[in-house]
């Protein structure tokens, strides 16, 4: 199998992106819930619902959405988890009230069971790659997401009083993922995916540069050289997730 038919027939590169992008948004914002509360004077108990809010109903929304599963096909099934999960997580940018924000949590993790379980099942879509290969990569994937999520988290908040950039950067995540899903999941055309793949190589290079600029920015304490460490320690960690998980698929 050629790669042109490759591209025709499946691809694993955007599976790798949702894996890893998401669990960086759930640490990011599971790691500032608790902070950004708990200053507020929020009482332990809501800040526990509020935290656990996900986790109420993806518990058993995969259950329940399995007759609607057998309806869709899975690539609308994606679609429609992610972006249900990017407009749940929109609601942080008009009110991170308690109320709201919790139900924007419970809605995230009712959609959310659109996602996991048929995001790996498309790995077995393709019947002429090593599924054990790759389903390793998809966990690695994950896994290194929720690290970097907490990394990311911990050095944001290290150098900023405001709890609130978290909940406004962790659903950018979330909504571009979004995008990578309804373009290129499942999508089978190879002229209109190497144009997409040109326009996403773009898109990457400006995020990175912002996302450099950002950090640098951050970085106010020169004094103390434990930053420049963190600093390069991160942007190692982010160029390493990316050549090893992406680079190959793309």
């Amino acid at each position: 199998m050629n790669k042109t038919e490759n591209y025709q027939k499946w691809r694993f590169w955007p599976i790798i992106c949702l894996a890893f992008f998401y669990p960086v948004n759930g640490a990011l914002v599971n790691l500032a819930i608790p902070l950004y509360y708990f200053k507020r004077g929020t009482n332990i108990e809501i800040i526990g619902f509020l935290a656990a809010g996900v986790t109420m109903t993806y518990c058993f929304s995969p259950m329940l959405l399995n007759s609607i599963s057998k309806k869709i096909n899975r690539r609308r099934r994606v679609i429609l988890g992610i972006v249900g999960v990017s407009l749940a997580q929109i609601v942080f940018y008009f009110s991170l009230e308690p109320i709201p924000f919790f139900i924007a949590r419970l809605v995230e993790g009712f959609m959310a069971g659109f996602i996991w379980s048929n995001l790996q099942s498309s790995i077995t879509d393709n019947a002429h790659h090593n599924h054990s290969k790759y389903l390793a990569k998809y966990n690695l994937s994950w896994n290194a997401g929720v690290l970097g999520g907490y990394l990311l988290g911990a050095i944001v908040l290290y150098f900023v009083d405001n709890l609130e950039i978290i909940f406004y950067i962790a659903p950018l995540l979330v909504v571009s993922n979004a995008f990578i899903i309804l373009f290129f999941f499942q999508s089978y055309h190879y002229i209109f995916f190497v144009f997409l793949n040109i326009l996403l190589s773009f898109l990457v290079d400006i995020l990175l540069s912002l996302f450099h600029t950002l950090l640098s920015s951050l970085l106010l304490l020169p004094s103390l050289s434990l930053v420049p460490f963190t600093y390069s320690l991160f942007c190692s960690f982010i160029l390493i997730s990316f050549h090893i998980l992406f680079s190959s698929f793309i």
